[in-house]
Parts: C-alpha cells; sequence; structure tokens
C-alpha cells in the first residue's frame, strides 16, 4: 500500500476571516508551538508573578488580575490592533484560552452570570485598565524593569538610552468616561541594534501640564533608582529635552547626552560656527550603529567640545 502525503500551508488571514464566518468553531494547534515555548518563559522569569501583584482598584474581583494581564500581553503578541479581536481571535481557540489560564468553567460557561461573551467581553478589559491610578502604574512597572534588567544583563550591556515622548488622543469611553490627552514619555535601553522599552510615565495633557523635560527628569530619575547609577552612560534625547543645567548634572553623574539636531535651529549653526575655527577643541566619536549592526560607510563628524 502506497503512502498518501498532503501538503498543508498556513494562511492565518483565511482561518480568521473563517472564523468570523461562523466556518469553524474554534483553533486548536497540532503540535507543541510558540505559545507553549512563550507560556513556558513567562514562567521560567516570573512574569507569572508580576502579573499577581499588579494594581488592582476592584471592590468586586470575579477575574484574576493575571487574567487580564495576560490577555493584554497576547493582543500584544498577535499583532491585534483593536480590543474587540481579542474575542474573535484569541476567545475562539480553547487551547489558547488554557494557555492564557482560564479554567474549563470559564471556557464553557465565562467568567459572568448571564453573559454572552465567553470567557468575558472585551468592555471588562477595557474598564480594568481604565480604573487604574497612574502612579500605581509607575510604581508596579518600577519592580518589574528592575525584575527584567537583573535577569536580562545584555539590555544594559552597551549603557545607551533613548528618551522620547508624545501625545495620544484617548476617545471617550462607553461609560460616558470623557476623553482625554495622554502624554506619554518612554525610555528604552538600546542593545544589539534594537530598542527595548523599559520605563515610562503617562500624564493627561491641560492647562499647565508638563512638557516633554520636566517628565523626562522625572522618568530618569526613576529608572537610576530602578537600574542603578551606572546602568546608563549614553542617553540619547531631541530637541524637546535640551536644559544645560540638567544635561551638565547628567554629565556630572557619568552620563554623556546625544541630542539630534536640525538644520535651522540655532544651536546646529553655533556648531557649524565653532567648527571652523582653527583652535576648536574635538573630541573623537565613534560612528553609530545600523539595525543590523554595520557602520554606515562615511564616517561621523566628530562633536566640538
Amino acid at each position: 500500500m502506497g503512502t498518501t502525503w498532503s501538503a498543508v500551508t498556513e494562511n492565518r488571514q483565511a482561518v480568521i476571516a473563517a472564523l468570523k464566518r461562523g466556518e469553524c468553531d474554534g483553533l486548536l494547534p497540532v503540535a507543541v508551538g510558540f505559545l507553549d515555548e512563550f507560556a513556558t518563559f513567562l514562567g521560567q522569569h516570573d512574569i507569572l508573578r508580576q502579573f499577581q501583584r499588579f494594581p488592582d482598584p476592584r471592590e468586586r474581583r470575579t477575574i484574576l488580575v493575571p487574567l487580564f494581564c495576560n490577555v493584554l500581553l497576547h493582543r500584544q503578541l498577535f499583532r491585534l490592533p483593536h480590543l474587540t479581536d481579542i474575542e474573535r481571535v484569541l476567545f475562539q481557540s480553547p487551547d489558547v484560552l488554557r494557555k492564557l489560564g482560564f479554567n474549563l468553567r470559564q471556557i464553557h460557561e465565562g467568567c459572568y452570570r448571564g453573559g454572552q461573551q465567553r470567557p468575558f467581553h472585551s468592555e471588562a478589559l477595557a474598564d480594568f485598565f481604565n480604573a487604574i491610578d497612574a502612579a500605581a502604574l509607575q510604581e508596579h512597572q518600577g519592580r518589574l524593569s528592575q525584575l527584567l534588567v537583573q535577569q536580562f544583563p545584555w539590555l544594559s550591556a552597551e549603557g545607551t538610552a533613548v528618551l522620547d515622548a508624545n501625545t495620544t488622543v484617548v476617545p471617550n469611553g462607553h461609560s460616558q468616561r470623557p476623553g482625554a490627552q495622554l502624554k506619554a514619555c518612554v525610555r528604552g535601553l538600546r542593545a544589539g541594534g534594537h530598542l527595548f522599552p523599559r520605563l515610562w510615565e503617562f500624564t493627561e495633557r491641560g492647562p499647565g501640564e508638563d512638557n516633554d523635560l520636566a517628565q523626562g527628569k522625572r522618568l530618569i530619575a526613576a529608572a537610576q533608582q530602578a537600574w542603578g547609577e551606572g546602568a546608563v552612560h549614553h542617553l540619547i534625547v531631541d530637541r524637546g529635552f535640551i536644559d544645560g543645567a540638567w544635561i551638565s548634572g547628567l554629565k556630572a553623574g557619568g552620563i554623556d547626552t546625544v541630542i539630534g539636531l536640525r538644520g535651522n535651529m540655532d544651536l546646529y549653526q553655533d556648531m557649524l560656527g565653532l567648527s571652523q575655527l582653527e583652535d576648536a577643541p574635538w573630541l573623537p566619536a565613534s560612528p553609530p550603529k545600523l539595525h543590523d549592526g554595520a557602520a554606515p560607510s562615511a564616517p561621523c563628524v566628530p562633536s566640538p567640545t
């Protein structure tokens, strides 16, 4: 008797489209895959225990905090753009739900009595994280960041950090919560040609709001407390963080600051003028590394003192 072979290819978009049309009830893996390895990684590095310490302001705690955290983490892992995508992708697979930590009763009956969506509706996830105070988030991420840097010392091996800020518009909530503009400041560590966000801070924009500099100073102080004084040797920022006294203080503490300048900025023009002086002192600077680890073909111009 001859052997019959079948070739199977993966088409993620086709599977999701079939789920939308109701042509299949769920997803079941045929072998140990990435999700199993990722779950093992989380357990080995104490991430799940950190989820148990996540701030919880609720009076009624029907759903455990680690379940909310793990679902939101896997939403990013699957690159799902909206919270509602969680219901039609992650919640359609009993096997995925088990890996997320849900038990059989939660999978088949749901977490809320009378709820139609199993194990819970995506609005419950949004309501939970919306109610958490920003200061509580900051405290928790400080502990988590310190743990990650300790477990993965290569993250701080290059000693290069990047600081940047951005503003995000948050629409009105479904429970008549007003919309807002949140200013996020993020500090990441650059290692192996990649940037890893390690600490961040959120503030709501409004009258008398903090500028990038004020928020960045707080974040640098928090990072030094979490990672130690010697974890960063170079700090890369943009023109929104220019402050002579602060940069001088960082230099005194062993941190060199690199600032990107535009051609039409006064400081850039001043630097070009200094470069034309015959007695201008110069400091040697290594060329930057690209994301693939290669250096650019043209050498960088050294920075004047």
